[in-house]
């Protein structure tokens, strides 16, 4: 998702854009991963679910940090 998103980026000016774009998909995988937790009967998916999602977010913010610089 993000590879793909920076990919598209032909200009260092449409960075910025794209990081809003990054951060709205990533919003919405987060809320989809709370209701898919939620609905496991099992808590080990449900804590491997979260915490991929956060791994995840990890590297969102780095990747938002190095497109502000």
């Amino acid at each position: 998702m993000m590879t793909e998103v920076v990919g598209k980026a032909r200009e260092p000016d449409e960075l910025p854009g794209l990081a809003s774009i990054v951060a709205e998909k990533y919003g919405r995988l987060v809320r989809s991963a709370r209701g898919a937790a939620a609905a496991s009967g099992e808590e080990e998916v449900k804590q491997s679910v979260l915490e991929s999602v956060r791994a995840l977010g990890g590297s969102n913010v780095r990747l938002l940090e190095s497109i502000k610089n």
